[in-house]
């Protein structure tokens, strides 16, 4: 299920914030015109709350204040920040910093993360993310409408089934599937069909990072046509990359 732009209540949009745990920026959903300073003083105000209650051992996970409420996630070494006045449960808007962790991921591994911090905790990691933003723009805008996110459950194209197993019979590789862990077809933002090897399954989240990153405009636009991209899937193996081979067999 999902819904329309029309039926969206006129509330303020959500702001997004990453930051890592020594305050330095990563994404901002808010527009800040260039406003570099502004960002990094809303960056700091968050760090130095969180720090208050880790350093006590405690984890802050939220504040209200009237209609207003900011979610907290951490996974060290990064910080997510939603602020919303939607009146939505605390579960949602952390599901949506959770899916923001996993779009990050599957961009430079947690193990890239890891390796890094360690060596740099100051290290700005917008430098490994550059180009990258229109990913993260992307989920929020389908994170807005897409129920299924919230669900961890998917959006199917009703099909016939028989027609629908067909579609799967011919998308089986003639010869063993030794180095495809999956092949997923796609309609209109729903799955048509899955194959995969028996010993491998897939979770929902690792396909909607999949499906969000194919249809991102620095890909659907792209003249190509198909496309090669290095992505990590943090379900299946938050530390290594796989090859996503990425065709359409039609635009609008």
């Amino acid at each position: 299920m999902s819904l329309s732009h029309s039926s969206h209540p006129p509330f303020k949009p959500r702001e997004y914030f990453v930051l890592t745990d020594a305050g330095k920026p990563v994404f901002s959903s808010r527009h800040e015109d260039g406003d570099s300073d502004t960002l990094s003083s809303t960056m700091g105000l968050v760090q130095a709350l969180l720090s208050v209650f880790i350093d006590d051992g405690d984890k802050l996970r939220s504040i209200n204040s009237g209609e207003l409420r900011i979610t907290f996630l951490l996974r060290s070494p990064l910080y997510y920040v939603c602020a919303s006045t939607w009146g939505e449960p605390e579960s949602v808007t952390r599901t949506h910093l959770e899916y923001l962790h996993l779009q990050i991921l599957s961009i430079v591994t947690a193990a890239q993360l890891r390796r890094i911090f360690e060596r740099r905790t100051n290290f700005d990691l917008r430098r490994l993310l550059n180009g990258a933003e229109p990913f993260l723009f992307s989920l929020l805008n389908r994170l807005e409408l897409d129920l299924a996110m919230s669900t961890s459950s998917l959006h199917c194209l009703q099909l016939d089934p028989n027609l629908r197993s067909r579609v799967a019979d011919a998308l089986v590789p003639i010869t063993k599937m030794k180095d495809t862990l999956y092949i997923v077809l796609v309609a209109g933002g729903r799955v048509v069909t899955l194959v995969r090897p028996k010993k491998h399954s897939i979770h929902p989240a690792d396909i909607h990072v999949l499906v969000n990153t194919a249809h991102a405009p620095s890909i659907y636009n792209s003249p190509a046509s198909a496309s090669w991209i290095p992505i990590c899937l943090p379900k299946y193996n938050p530390a290594v990359f796989v090859n996503a081979y990425i065709s359409f067999l039609w635009k609008p």
